[in-house]
């Protein structure tokens, strides 16, 4: 059972649904540090089928706290994929959740999210680099909101989607100033920002994803690669029963 740890009182779980076995989840999380006035670090988890905010972990913690509790997290959810946002902070819980740390016991992740290339985002791909996190520049910055209002169109147009209270005020208090979103004064954009990064994960299941994708395919002829259908020509095609061939 997943719950705020003992000896770390300043981040508190939220679960509405406890992980489902064949489920796919994917966990955004916002990184803030703990001296950063009125801001706190967020992590949202959905489920992708049916599309459903499932949990979150919020509060004021280091990003080492953060990151073993990144990892305590998506591991419940069935080792869910961790989207994270890298600007003022965010680079030590993603450097941590890469590498892992014997100091703060973390083992290294297997399922860390990578962005796109600019030229695909540009062209609405999402297709994933070797550049883990998503990164704040203003480009990103815009998409990643676009993603926030489309996470919160489908919970107004679906029933079974619930956003809570805490997040639909942060939602509703998002603005605009010399063309960038952020928080209007005295107001959170972090939940608005974790989900928008779990939903972000949801438009890379096209794409080819494991660490050991190369073992899976070596003997198939056919395989999914950057959403094409590649053919191997060193792999051979099963035999029937009673088959023989000139060269085995």
């Amino acid at each position: 059972m997943l719950s705020s740890p003992e000896g770390k009182p300043n981040i508190r779980y939220r679960i509405w649904e406890h992980p489902k076995e064949g489920c796919f989840y994917g966990i955004g999380v916002d990184p803030a540090g703990p001296s950063e006035r009125g801001s706190q670090s967020a992590m949202r988890c959905w489920k992708d089928r049916p599309r459903q905010l499932v949990a979150e972990a919020c509060g004021t913690v280091t990003e080492e706290v953060l990151a073993s509790e990144a990892a305590r997290f998506g591991q419940y959810y069935n080792n869910a994929h961790i989207a994270i946002e890298v600007f003022s902070y965010g680079r030590t819980t993603l450097s941590l959740l890469l590498s892992g740390s014997d100091v703060y016991d973390i083992k290294p992740y297997p399922n860390i999210y990578r962005g796109p290339s600019t030229a695909d985002l540009q062209a609405d791909i999402h297709r994933p680099t070797g550049t883990y996190g998503w990164s704040a520049d203003p480009l990103r910055r815009r998409i990643l909101f676009s993603f926030a209002r489309k996470a919160l169109r489908f919970a107004m147009n679906n029933p079974g989607c619930m956003l809570d209270a805490l997040a639909l005020r942060e939602y509703y208090n998002v603005i605009w100033v010399d063309g960038k979103p952020r928080a209007a004064p005295g107001e959170r954009d972090d939940r608005v920002v974790a989900d928008a990064l779990a939903w972000l994960i949801f438009e890379q299941d096209l794409f080819a994803y494991s660490t050991d994708l190369k073992e899976q395919r070596k003997d198939k002829m056919f395989y999914i690669e950057s959403n094409q259908i590649m053919f191997n020509p060193r792999a051979k095609p099963p035999k029937k029963e009673g088959e023989r061939r000139l060269f085995a």
